[in-house]
């Protein structure tokens, strides 16, 4: 039957540009039958955003953000925990803890925008609840220095006069000289002042009023060994020195005085105040020194010298 079959050339080419074009016109079809359902989709939620929201993966984000626990927060003192439950992953977390570490106090919102990973849309969402606690702001702003003159007034010039009598220069009045102590003899560092300091062989005013504000700082003596502290002071001195057997001490309320007030006293620095201020926020009052034994900042020594000077009520 399709012996004597046969297509010219020009009809062969007709033919191919027929099923070229069915082909393509069945694509076609097949592909809008599987975009109509997203189309559709976009239709009936036009309207309403928010219907279908299991269904939509944009509004479900959205929901997750919602479920965020959002209130103000210091970055200084914030737990990993609470900056979880803030919307801080675990890379911001570590950035902060670094940075902490490293003795970095956050002081003005800018600062956490430079928190490795921080999103616009994530700082715009924190920085209404960013705080900062009196304890890290510069204590200039609560301090008011007195200001005093330069220059002493300008007098009215007085007339001129000529002496006619000599001019006889006064010595200024010297210190009367203070009779020293002898070997055996000593002084109770707790109660002395300058004048008794100064009978101490090898102490004058100047060591004197520096034993004076050593011992203020402090609250006062309970070693003469703490007198090494003063590297300039001569040892000579340890052997005229006495201390009370029940010295009176002030102490250090180390449950409630804040960063800024701890780190007054010479044996607390800025690290050591934060982790007692950190811990008693975190897990109540101190009740022993040696609580802060596992703490990196405070050594065997530290607990020890600071342990007559703090009252834990």
């Amino acid at each position: 039957m399709f012996e004597n079959f046969h297509l010219i050339r020009n009809d062969r080419i007709v033919v191919a540009w027929l099923i070229i074009v069915i082909g393509c016109a069945i694509g076609i079809i097949l592909f809008e039958d599987k975009k109509e359902p997203i189309d559709n989709y976009l239709i009936e939620n036009q309207n309403n955003p928010k219907q279908n929201d299991a269904q939509n993966p944009r509004y479900a984000i959205a929901t997750s953000q919602q479920e965020l626990n959002l209130h103000p927060f210091d970055l200084n003192i914030a737990t990993p925990s609470e900056m979880t439950s803030l919307g801080f992953n675990q890379r911001q977390i570590r950035s902060v803890m670094n940075y902490r570490s490293k003795g970095g106090i956050y002081r003005q919102v800018q600062q956490m925008s430079k928190i490795s990973g921080m999103t616009k849309g994530q700082y715009d969402r924190l920085a209404p609840y960013f705080r900062v606690s009196q304890d890290y702001l510069p204590a200039s702003q609560f301090v008011t220095i007195p200001k005093y003159p330069y220059s002493a007034p300008k007098q009215q010039q007085q007339p001129t006069t000529i002496r006619t009598t000599p001019i006889v220069s006064e010595a200024p009045a010297l210190d009367k000289p203070t009779s020293k102590i002898k070997p055996g003899e000593t002084i109770d560092l707790n109660s002395a002042d300058t004048t008794d300091l100064k009978r101490i062989p090898g102490v004058g005013s100047a060591f004197a009023k520096m034993i004076i504000n050593y011992r203020n700082r402090l609250g006062g003596f309970y070693s003469i060994s703490q007198l090494n502290d003063l590297q300039a002071l001569p040892t000579d001195v340890h052997q005229y020195a006495t201390i009370a057997e029940q010295p009176n001490i002030r102490k250090l309320k180390i449950n409630t005085l804040s960063i800024n007030q701890l780190v007054n006293h010479p044996y607390i620095n800025y690290y050591k105040a934060r982790a007692i201020t950190e811990y008693t926020r975190l897990k109540g009052k101190i009740t022993d020194i040696r609580e802060l034994q596992l703490n990196r900042n405070f050594t065997p020594n530290d607990i020890q010298r600071l342990a007559p000077y703090l009252d834990y009520e």
